[in-house]
C-alpha cells in the first residue's frame, strides 16, 4: 500500500483532519531516553506533569486526525524514580552512532538536563510514577473514552537488579482511547482478552525495540481492516508502519528527527 514518512511533532501533525482509521503509538517513555537535541521533544527529565501534559497534547492531535469510529492505542511504561542518568537511545538507525555520552561527567550531564532526580520529577524516591494511571485519567478529563486498558505482558524483559524488594516489572499499559462509547471492530465479541503475551523483538540495528511486530498485528487486525489508513505519531525506527503497509494498510509514519534512510 506504502509508506508515507512525514517529519513532524506529534501535536502538529500535517495530514488532514478525519483521514485517519487507527492510530497506535508508543511515545518515548518518561525520563528514561533521549532521542536526540530538539528541545520538543516528549519524555526528558521534568516534572512528571509536563509529560503527562505533552501526551495529552499528542492524544488531542492524533485525534483530530482519526475519524469518528476509529481508535487511538497508546503504549506507556511506568518508572521507579530515582536520581538517576537518562541517556540517548539508539533505537533509532543510524543515531547517536559512537555513544560519546557515556564519557560526559555527571555534573555536566545535569547541566546539560539529563538528570532525573525525586525533586525535579516532584515525586516520592523508590516509588512509582503511575504513568499509566496519571495519563489514562488525564485522557478521560479531557473528554475522550477509555475503551480498554489492556496489558502487554513480557516474559523476557530487561533485567532489574534494583529490584531487591519488590517485584520486576514485566508488563507495559497499551490504552484504548477513543471520541465516544463506540468504536469500529473487525474481531468475533467476546473473543480478544486485555492480556496479551508478547516478547520484545529485535530492532533492524539489534536494538531490543520495546514495540514488537506481534503487537503491532493485534491491534492493527482488530481495529482496522485492509486499505484502511493507520498513523503512527512516534515513528522511531518504523515498525508500526512497516507492520501496517505488510498488512495491506496506508501507513503514514510521523517523527520529529528524520530517518537517515529516508
Amino acid at each position: 500500500m506504502g509508506i508515507q514518512r512525514i517529519t513532524a511533532d506529534a501535536r502538529d501533525i500535517p495530514i488532514p483532519d478525519g483521514s485517519i482509521d487507527l492510530a497506535l503509538w508508543s511515545p518515548p517513555y518518561y525520563a528514561m531516553r533521549m532521542y536526540g537535541d530538539s528541545a520538543s521533544e516528549i519524555g526528558k527529565p521534568g516534572a512528571v506533569e509536563g509529560y503527562i501534559a505533552e501526551l495529552v497534547a499528542a492524544v488531542d492531535e492524533s485525534m483530530w486526525k482519526i475519524r469518528p469510529g476509529g481508535s487511538l492505542f497508546v503504549n506507556v511504561q511506568d518508572r521507579y524514580v530515582n536520581r538517576s542518568r537518562v541517556r540517548t537511545s539508539a533505537h533509532q538507525p543510524g543515531m547517536h552512532s559512537g555513544r560519546k555520552e557515556f564519557a560526559k561527567k555527571w555534573k555536566d550531564a545535569a547541566a546539560a538536563g539529563e538528570v532525573l532526580t525525586p525533586n525535579i520529577a516532584g515525586l516520592r524516591e523508590r516509588s512509582l510514577a503511575l504513568i499509566p494511571e496519571r495519563f489514562a485519567l488525564a485522557v478521560y478529563e479531557a473528554g475522550y473514552w477509555i475503551k480498554a486498558h489492556n496489558i502487554w505482558s513480557k516474559p523476557f524483559g530487561i533485567p532489574d537488579p534494583a529490584a531487591r524488594d519488590r517485584t520486576v516489572i514485566r508488563h507495559e499499559s497499551v490504552l484504548h482511547i477513543s471520541h465516544g462509547p463506540d468504536v469500529d471492530s473487525y474481531f468475533e465479541p467476546g473473543s480478544l482478552h486485555s492480556v496479551v503475551t508478547f516478547n520484545p523483538s529485535p530492532g533492524e540495528d539489534g536494538h531490543p525495540a520495546p514495540w514488537p511486530e506481534e503487537l503491532c498485528e493485534w491491534i492493527i487486525e482488530g481495529w482496522s481492516k485492509p486499505g484502511d489508513s493507520v498513523l503512527d505519531a512516534f515513528g522511531g525506527s518504523g515498525v508500526t508502519a512497516r507492520v501496517a503497509d505488510r498488512m495491506g494498510r496506508e501507513a503514514t509514519t510521523v517523527d520529529i528527527y528524520k530517518w537517515e534512510d529516508a
